[in-house]
């Protein structure tokens, strides 16, 4: 566990950069790397080049992947006074090899960065994926990472986001795979269940995915500005389709419980969900802030499955 937002060794709360990991049969946690102290800066070094001293600095709002190696990574962002968002990308190589941090792309802070796209489907040296905070995140079959919109930059303005990328940790490359260049983008839902190659989910930011046994891409709601979704859609990784699933093509849409489980209820729309697939394959959401059965919006603590 690395970072986010809370409480520091002397009680003060503010962006944290501590790793942590916890042991399943001991049921103890272990402090590996950051500091025991808040609001740390960053320190990068040059690109590329591991080294001791080198850190991402304080931040929250993230997102994080784990490589075939069992390497840490952690992109953009809120940083460590909250004044920027980030689009770096950093590797950290666990304490059983070297335990350092790397800085492998993106721009270093302060300022915000825009996107640059390039040509679709292509990776390039120059593609850069704009600073934000809150995006969707996921892994494919083949080691790659994927990031879907969040809160930031795209080309020419900054809102929430509906762009959708790929990082090649092998090469080093980004590659732009499709939604919109701009921010605010509305969604296009297509028929219910049916991939379209115009289908596409709008923009949003902390929104809830999953990854299934096929290596699908799954994510369930998030937030348009102040509105709240609970739209369902499926990515297809080898057709590079989307499909809208299940939920609401409005939002504020409240949610629908059965009487007992299982039912053929709908979450209601919601943010900052947790998620996690059992090992037969069950995707489970649990709580976040969302609207209840009666329209009320506020802490959950509701747990479904699909």
């Amino acid at each position: 566990m690395f970072g986010g937002y809370g409480y520091d060794q002397a009680g003060l709360v503010g962006p944290l950069d501590d790793i942590w990991k916890f042991d399943p049969v001991q049921s103890q946690w272990a402090w590996y790397y950051g500091s025991k102290n808040r609001s740390q800066t960053y320190l990068y070094g040059p690109q590329g080049t591991e080294g001791p001293n080198f850190d991402p600095g304080g931040r929250y709002d993230l997102v994080g992947w784990i490589d075939a190696s069992n390497k840490l990574w952690l992109f953009g962002g809120i940083d460590f006074d909250g004044a920027n968002d980030l689009n770096d990308l950093w590797q950290f190589d666990p304490p059983t090899s070297n335990g350092e941090w790397t800085w492998f792309s993106g721009n270093q802070p302060p300022g915000a960065y825009s996107s640059v796209y390039g040509t679709q489907g292509q990776a390039a040296l120059t593609n850069v994926v704009g600073s934000r905070k809150s995006s969707a995140a996921w892994k494919d079959a083949s080691g790659a990472f994927w990031l879907f919109g969040g809160n930031g930059y795209a080309q020419s303005n900054s809102g929430d986001l509906s762009d959708l990328w790929k990082y090649d940790p092998t090469s080093h490359l980004w590659t732009w795979m499709g939604g919109s260049t701009a921010a605010g983008a509305a969604s296009t839902f297509g028929t219910l269940g049916v991939p379209a190659s115009g289908n596409v989910p709008g923009a949003r930011n902390s929104a809830a995915t999953w990854t299934d046994a096929a290596g699908n891409f799954w994510l369930l709601g998030g937030l348009n500005g102040t509105a709240s979704l609970n739209d369902f859609w499926k990515y297809n990784v080898q057709s590079g389709l989307w499909a809208w699933v299940g939920g609401s093509t409005s939002s504020g849409a409240s949610g629908t419980y059965g009487a007992t489980a299982p039912s053929s209820g709908v979450p209601g729309a919601r943010s900052g969900a947790a998620t996690w697939v059992d090992q037969s394959g069950v995707l489970w959401l649990f709580g976040g802030t969302a609207v209840d059965s009666t329209g009320a919006t506020g802490p959950m603590n509701d747990l479904w499955h699909f």
